[in-house]
């Protein structure tokens, strides 16, 4: 499940962001987004070395995890040895992958470009993961969802890129990639994250409203940025409406679906906000009038459509809330 362009229309209404320092706690991480970030920023195009500043990076990563006590939970996807199944599913995404490299060509668009991964930089992350001997688990597909449910049992923050998180854990915690400072091995990297409204003590006694500045010396520690949505939408809607108003926003799944006509009225106003912000601004104001349990605006939702369609809509509804709460696919441990 992907939420279209959920990040540039939140973004606007963040906080500021706190400096921390994250230690002696329990993380999840979401391999996909760390391999895909890690690889992206720490490769070269050096025939035979294209992988060795890839593992650098991810050796400093985890000796940053040991030194600062983190106890990391990887969650993965095609990032650790597969079965035939597997194979012949990764050689699917590699066509359909060739396919958009094609059309972007086509129309001069290098930002349509997909994020390749070779099977060897994969089989350096695997191996640096056998090397630290973390924990891990196995997923086909929706890392986002089960990486948010690990996280929600564990009560510990996630790390991942997806703007998913945002509304997958808008009142938990969430931990989102900014930059990487690439250090010498020998001493260990600081991660600069986005850490959003996590309950962590701050170090050497800061206090959360504190103007001090933290100590960029300690080797010991992730310098994380700490984020407290006062002003976030999402964390006010209500856990039982949460899946049907990401839907309403607009997912992979289900791109628009149609809106009470008062909605509609509004969203075709003459308006210099953009429309998304809009749709999300005014489907905010519409669960507000409704109880925390009510299934009221599904069926408002339904209704806007004839009776003949009623079938379809509601199975592309569940389809897309079943994919926000709990992905239908097996995982397992390795």
């Amino acid at each position: 499940m992907t939420i279209l362009g959920l990040e540039k229309i939140l973004l606007k209404s963040f906080a500021s962001w706190e400096p921390i320092f994250l230690k002696d706690t329990k993380v999840v991480v979401d391999g996909s987004d760390l391999v895909g970030y890690l690889h992206d920023n720490f490769s070269t195009a050096l025939y035979g070395g294209e992988n060795l500043l890839f593992y650098m990076a991810i050796r400093s990563f985890f000796l940053n995890l040991k030194y600062s006590n983190v106890e990391p939970y990887f969650i993965l996807r095609g990032c650790c040895p597969v079965n035939d199944n597997g194979v012949k599913f990764r050689q699917k995404r590699i066509s359909a992958s060739l396919s958009q490299i094609a059309t972007a060509s086509k129309l001069n668009a290098p930002d349509l470009m997909p994020l390749l991964l070779s099977l060897s930089a994969m089989d350096v992350f695997q191996d640096a993961l056998d090397e630290f001997n973390w924990k891990r688990v196995r997923v086909k597909s929706f890392p986002t969802v089960i990486c948010s449910a690990v996280a929600k049992i564990l009560q510990c923050p996630v790390i991942g890129l997806s703007s998913d998180y945002f509304a997958l854990m808008s009142k938990n915690q969430n931990i989102l990639f900014n930059n990487l400072t690439s250090q010498p091995s020998f001493n260990p990297t600081y991660l600069t994250l986005r850490l959003s409204n996590v309950n962590l003590r701050s170090v050497n006694g800061l206090s959360e409203n504190s103007n001090t500045k933290l100590n960029t010396n300690d080797e010991r520690m992730l310098l994380f940025h700490k984020f407290i949505p006062k002003h976030s939408v999402l964390a006010k809607i209500s856990d039982f409406h949460m899946p049907l108003f990401v839907t309403l926003l607009g997912t992979d799944t289900v791109q628009s679906l149609r809106l009470p006509l008062e909605l509609q009225k509004k969203l075709r106003a003459l308006d210099l906000t953009p429309y998304n912000e809009r749709r999300l601004s005014l489907l905010f104001q519409w669960f507000s009038q409704f109880q925390l349990n009510s299934i009221k605006p599904l069926e408002d939702v339904i209704n806007c459509y004839s009776d003949k369609q009623h079938a379809s809509v509601i199975q592309s509804i569940i389809h897309s809330i079943s994919r926000f709460i709990c992905p239908l696919e097996e995982t397992r441990m390795l």
